[in-house]
């Protein structure tokens, strides 16, 4: 599930936007790629990880300490993390990030990535090569 969103600007830098929740055993496999590419890329990765507050108010219980403790491992250019007292929507949760990424950082691409999707880091530079091409 490859969903990417292009805002006009030159620079190529790539913004990705994480959501992970109740995912610890597909954290490391799913950034691990990112990081080793972060710099060569210039690539800004903004962060969330919560129970978005709709779920609270159908009764779910609140099952993210092990991603949570997973994602404090690395190093984000921006980072939200929720808790069962301050938990955002879906869509406050992902703006925030997105408005970091292109407000703040200037992204010309924003690439959406789920925690349970996983990239080699060949298949991101191969990616990124058609879509610069």
């Amino acid at each position: 599930n490859l969903g990417m969103i292009f805002a006009k600007n030159k620079n190529k830098k790539i913004g990705l936007l994480l959501t992970a929740y109740n995912c610890e055993n597909y954290v490391n496999p799913c950034l691990d790629p990112w990081m080793k590419l972060k710099e060569k890329h210039n690539i800004k990765i903004a962060a969330n990880s919560g129970m978005f507050s709709d779920y609270k108010t159908l009764g779910f219980e609140n099952k993210n300490q092990g991603t949570l403790d997973k994602l404090n491992q690395y190093e984000f250019d921006y980072f939200i993390k929720t808790d069962a007292q301050n938990l955002l929507d879906e869509d406050s949760s992902r703006n925030k990030c997105l408005n970091y990424l292109i407000n703040e950082q200037h992204c010309d691409l924003i690439w959406i990535l789920d925690a349970d999707e996983i990239y080699k880091e060949l298949e991101i530079e191969n990616i990124k090569k058609i879509l610069y091409a």
